[in-house]
């Protein structure tokens, strides 16, 4: 639904905090946090396959060659979608989270970005093709199935307090 970023951005400027922004200003932030993160979290899904932790930082950094894109590129070729960086963040740590089998964080992360974004679905692909073959059939069958319902449960949702009424 692409909810979670207006979400935290209604909920930071409905909090009387001493930093005022409004709520473009909020979302913007939180595209920044996002932005920062992604470096953090490409060094760590780099350095599962690296063990070069100098090699990592520096090819973390090339995610850097995206922001033109996201921040600069004229508005009126590319709009401001403000889910696309968090979207980002969230399928990185979420392919860290598969490769690590931390499936409790995994399933946190995956309920959180499907909120952000429903390209959620891309991830439950990666397991299932990364899997196959490597584990039990039943297993795969299992995990995709919960990722299924999470991801089906959260598309079919009301998205307003006025259509859960209706």
């Amino acid at each position: 639904y692409r909810i979670l970023v207006p979400w935290i951005a209604n909920g930071l400027n409905a909090l009387d905090l001493p930093i005022h922004f409004s709520l473009w200003g909020w979302a913007r932030m939180i595209e920044l946090i996002s932005m920062v993160l992604v470096v953090y979290a490409t060094r760590s899904y780099v350095g599962l396959y690296l063990k070069d932790r100098r090699l990592t930082s520096i090819l973390a950094f090339f995610v850097f060659l995206i922001v033109p894109f996201l921040f600069f590129y004229p508005r009126p070729y590319y709009a401001n979608y403000w889910f696309d960086t968090p979207a980002i963040l969230f399928f990185t740590l979420g392919l860290t989270f598969l490769y690590q089998k931390q499936w409790a964080l995994y399933y946190v992360l995956f309920t959180v970005a499907t909120l952000n974004r429903e390209t959620t679905c891309f991830l439950t692909l990666a397991y299932l093709c990364t899997a196959l073959g490597r584990e039990k059939i039943s297993t795969i069958a299992a995990h995709c199935g919960a990722q299924f319902i999470i991801w089906m449960t959260i598309k079919t949702a009301p998205k307003t307090a006025e259509e859960a009424v209706a």
